[in-house]
């Protein structure tokens, strides 16, 4: 499941606690970041990159009910009322901790980034 990209993983896990970083709209793709095609509208990003964090939360036992926090990185502050409209279609029942970042992104074309926190329950602790 622990994916190295370049200098850091793309998920760690520590005892209960499980930390997915730089999570875009590219991340279910292989090849070099800079020749993987991402979608061209903020929208489809958003929700690639949130499908791409489900199936690595569901990759290591968990699910969005284990998600605790969650840091996005937006390229436009434009697109911050789209993300909230999209986030609460995943937390509708019990919103997380989170917060947003308007930054440049290392991609030009990249306009969503996510890291997600999520904490594996007492019987799922594998040290």
């Amino acid at each position: 499941m622990i994916e190295k990209q370049a200098v850091a993983a793309f998920g760690v896990r520590a005892g209960r606690l499980v930390v997915f970083s730089a999570t875009g709209a590219d991340a279910h793709l292989s090849g070099p970041v800079e020749s993987r095609e991402l979608p061209p509208t903020f929208e489809a990003q958003a929700r690639q990159s949130f499908a791409n964090l489900g199936a690595a939360l569901a990759a290591t036992g968990l699910g969005w009910p284990d998600a605790i926090k969650m840091t996005v990185v937006l390229k436009s502050r434009e697109n911050y009322a789209q993300l909230n409209a999209i986030r609460a279609e995943l937390f509708a029942d019990e919103p997380i901790a989170s917060t947003t970042f308007i930054a440049e992104l290392p991609r030009a074309e990249t306009l969503i980034e996510v890291e997600l926190w999520a904490l594996a329950p007492d019987d799922e602790a594998t040290g």
